[in-house]
């Protein structure tokens, strides 16, 4: 089961859709606005539904509330962090081109630190990417920003040495443009985001690589997916079912 299914196309809902729903007198509005909190801080599974399904607040119909099933049965998935998890923040950086309905583009970003994920986004753009690199540049500069303010709080906290953060992009063409600065007119629109991406590249504060799109795991925060990449990415970001500690932390407390 996930979050939302692969192949599902949410359009705008009828005037009939949206008048059925309303019979089953459903708060809509604070199911999704209590999510919304859930998956900014302890859900990252959650992020890409819970946005697109906030879109719809307006009209929301009876297939908009069942896609909220899979909540239900996962209610006891938490993040779990190990003493043993890589020592090092490790980002991921992805954008959908022009997917959704609007064809406006979905860019997001995911850290990870100490086995599990510890910050995370999904975002719309407000205005729609006429070019792929466009939304790539978008997810970028949102991913170095968030990574900057995680380098900084490192380092703060185990006064250790800043080490180069690592990066991941599954966009070749974004990567070469980066590090060989090739530049030219055709994304001159989004020089402000290209020059901040190369600053950083430049001060050694972020490394910027590529992998495949398989092991993209931010690609969780820019589109719904299968149950098999599902699976593998909450598991990579953490996310384990806590039940038996919940259990474990009551029966403490009650001696």
């Amino acid at each position: 089961m996930t979050p939302m299914q692969s192949n599902i196309n949410l359009e705008i809902t009828t005037d009939e859709e949206h008048k059925e729903f309303e019979k089953l007198n459903i708060n809509y509005g604070a199911a999704i606005g209590s999510l919304n909190y859930s998956s900014q801080c302890t859900r990252p599974d959650l992020a890409y539904t819970v946005g697109t399904l906030s879109q719809l607040l307006e009209k929301p119909s009876l297939s908009h509330w069942l896609e909220l099933k899979y909540i239900r049965k996962t209610k006891y998935l938490g993040l779990t962090y190990s003493m043993n998890g890589s020592s090092d923040i490790i980002g991921y950086s992805d954008s959908s081109w022009a997917q959704e309905n609007n064809r406006k583009s979905c860019c997001g970003y995911i850290f990870n630190y100490g086995g599990a994920a510890v910050s995370w986004r999904s975002k719309r753009l407000n205005a729609v990417s006429v070019l792929l690199t466009e939304s790539e540049f978008c997810a970028l500069l949102g991913t170095f920003q968030e990574g900057k303010w995680l380098h900084q709080l490192h380092s703060d906290i185990t006064r250790a040495d800043q080490k180069q953060m690592l990066v991941y992009c599954d966009n070749q063409g974004s990567i070469n443009r980066d590090k060989n600065e090739v530049y030219h007119s055709r994304t001159k629109q989004i020089d402000v985001h290209y020059i901040f991406v190369i600053d950083y590249i430049k001060k050694s504060f972020i490394c910027l690589e590529y992998i495949t799109t398989n092991e993209i795991v931010a690609e969780c925060m820019t589109k719904a997916l299968d149950h098999v990449k599902h699976q593998s990415f909450n598991s990579y970001m953490g996310l384990n079912n806590i039940e038996s500690y919940i259990e474990n932390i009551f029966l403490c407390i009650l001696g």
